[in-house]
């Protein structure tokens, strides 16, 4: 996209307009099939400026592109992925550095317009900055289904004192291997879980056998008396059987040591 057609008049696009930044080396030659800040996608501004060399882009996922840019200039050990560079105790580790390199986003403003006062920029909340418009390659409006291009680490343009890349390796390693152990967590209650289940599944349906005999009782209760009825039995008129007697205990013979027998 230009902003100036053939007949030098204005055109404005949309934000939806998108691309990469072109990766330079120190001399300001465009190195081909390269992209800086990790080959992330940017989106264009519509709003024409007036030398027509630049143009006004903000970052679809800002925290993924500034530790791409941190990592290209040496001021992470480890290139973090975009899911790593937005979770917090990723956005809590590139705050001190938001501060001592934001100077390097030309004329940086909100992502929502150089004009509105009321957004911070950040790399929590997105920014916007210019760029030349020669260092933007074109994608077009829609997604594109492309595989990321690796990105290319350039020379260091100078240092920020107090960076410690040991201490910040072993934070990215340790919120590392607390992802990967998570998931056997998960795993050993998964594998639990059914046991628990078909405990209560049991009490259930010994509750519901038991309702069901109960019922069945009942209705073999009532379809008795029904028969009686119909036979013109009366159920409180119905004999009980006779109880059977309990038979009479056997004398037992006790002799008074004389070879006497007594009963």
């Amino acid at each position: 996209m230009n902003i100036n057609d053939a007949t030098n008049g204005r055109q404005y696009g949309g934000w939806h307009a998108r691309g990469k930044i072109k990766r330079t080396d120190q001399a300001g030659n465009i190195l081909d099939s390269q992209y800086a800040f990790g080959g992330e996608v940017v989106q264009i501004s519509p709003r024409f400026q007036r030398s027509g060399q630049n143009y006004r882009v903000r970052f679809e996922n800002p925290a993924a592109a500034f530790a791409a840019f941190l990592f290209e200039n040496g001021l992470l050990p480890e290139l973090l992925t975009p899911a790593e560079a937005n979770q917090e105790w990723a956005l809590a580790l590139m705050d001190k550095f938001w501060e001592k390199t934001k100077y390097r986003f030309p004329a940086l403003a909100s992502p929502h317009a150089a004009s509105d006062s009321l957004s911070v920029p950040s790399h929590r909340n997105g920014f916007s900055f210019n760029i030349l418009q020669v260092l933007i390659e074109h994608l077009g409006s829609v997604r594109p289904l492309s595989v990321r291009t690796p990105s290319f680490r350039p020379a260091v343009n100078g240092t920020i004192p107090g960076v410690d890349l040991e201490a910040a390796r072993q934070m990215i390693a340790a919120m590392r291997s607390r992802g990967t152990e998570a998931p056997p967590v998960q795993a050993a209650v998964a594998v639990e879980t059914p046991a628990v289940e078909s405990m209560e599944e049991d009490e259930e349906l010994a509750a519901m056998r038991a309702e069901l005999a109960a019922g069945r009782e009942h209705e073999e209760r009532l379809a008795e008396l029904a028969e009686a009825k119909q036979a013109g039995v009366s159920p409180e008129s119905t004999p009980e059987p006779e109880p059977t007697p309990e038979p009479e205990p056997t004398p037992v013979a006790v002799t008074n040591g004389r070879g006497k027998r007594h009963r």
